[in-house]
């Protein structure tokens, strides 16, 4: 199987690409950390002991999957090339062609338009690509 959109097909689905383009960006940085979560089933990408931060952030009014999406953040900020990695689990999450030479040319070369085309992915597919945590929302309060 492969990706139900293009590389390039950033004009495919304007909710994502508002999301991207949002603050000049800020979303670009945002999109890969949740897809991340979502193919990491609400973890941490890396494994790492998180009980003592788990408590930290309980204590804080926060929720676990954020202790997970802090993580996610922290790594991809420290090494971005995580990318790659994140990409091709991604990939074999859903089951798509695809190959690390291909996965590294993606992120690396064209890193807005990867992240457009895997939250697309994502979302087509019923996905969580861009949720807002549980305690921000209106509903919960």
């Amino acid at each position: 199987m492969s990706w139900s959109t293009g590389l390039l097909a950033i004009f495919d689905d304007y909710e994502i690409y508002s999301h991207a383009t949002n603050c000049c960006g800020v979303g670009l940085l945002v999109m890969p950390v949740r897809v991340g979560l979502e193919v990491f089933d609400g973890g941490p990408t890396c494994p790492v002991p998180v009980d003592l931060m788990v408590s930290l952030f309980q204590r804080a009014g926060c929720h676990e999957r954020d202790v997970a999406l802090t993580l996610n953040a922290i790594l991809f900020g420290i090494c971005p090339c995580v990318r790659i990695y994140w990409r091709k689990k991604l990939r074999n999450y859903y089951s798509i062609d695809g190959s690390v030479l291909g996965d590294c040319f993606a992120a690396t070369c064209c890193f807005p338009c990867a992240v457009c085309q895997e939250s697309r992915e994502v979302k087509r597919r019923g996905g969580n690509y861009l949720a807002v945590p549980e305690q921000l929302t209106m509903t919960s309060r």
